[in-house]
């Protein structure tokens, strides 16, 4: 039986294949979403998108080339949302983003479906920053607020809506 190893015991090395591997997926993800008729304002009928851009789902469903039913992961995907709109909700109740150390945002960002790798901290703190201000505000009902969380996880960060 193979042995996990949990992330404060890998080396930088390690974490920089598995972060790379992910990033590269979500790469693949955000690509067919772009191509295909899909209303990425809208978690229904996008959850098994979502699910590969979070991974929450196994990688096999792209080495395999099938898409992933969103029935498998609709429930996974509802909580990682749950659970994201109250990270951001801690986070801005903590001072926001400039109350973290760097590895914190960092590891907000990776949560986030925001690639890391070869990133600068003042660009990471912008874009975690961003995403909080797009999705943050107190106002937002529960669907709006993911359907805005699923049109920035399913958007390059590069091509994400103004304010």
């Amino acid at each position: 039986m193979p042995k996990i190893v949990p992330y404060t015991c890998r080396i930088p090395k390690q974490v920089d294949k598995i972060l790379g591997g992910a990033e590269g997926r979500r790469v693949r993800v955000r690509d067919e979403v772009r191509w295909g008729e899909l209303d990425r304002t809208k978690v229904e009928g996008n959850e098994g998108y979502i699910a590969r851009v979070l991974e929450i789902a196994s990688p096999i469903w792209d080495r395999v080339g099938v898409t992933l039913p969103a029935g498998l992961v609709r429930g996974r995907v509802r909580k990682r949302l749950g659970w994201l709109a109250r990270d951001d909700e801690l986070l801005l109740n903590a001072g926001g983003v400039d109350a973290l150390e760097t590895e914190e945002v960092r590891l907000a960002c990776v949560d986030r479906g925001i690639a890391v790798l070869g990133m600068e901290e003042k660009s990471l703190r912008a874009l975690l920053a961003w995403w909080l201000e797009l999705v943050g505000d107190p106002k937002l009902g529960k669907g709006e607020r993911e359907g805005r969380m699923a049109e920035l996880l399913l958007t390059d960060p590069r091509d994400w809506p103004d304010v």
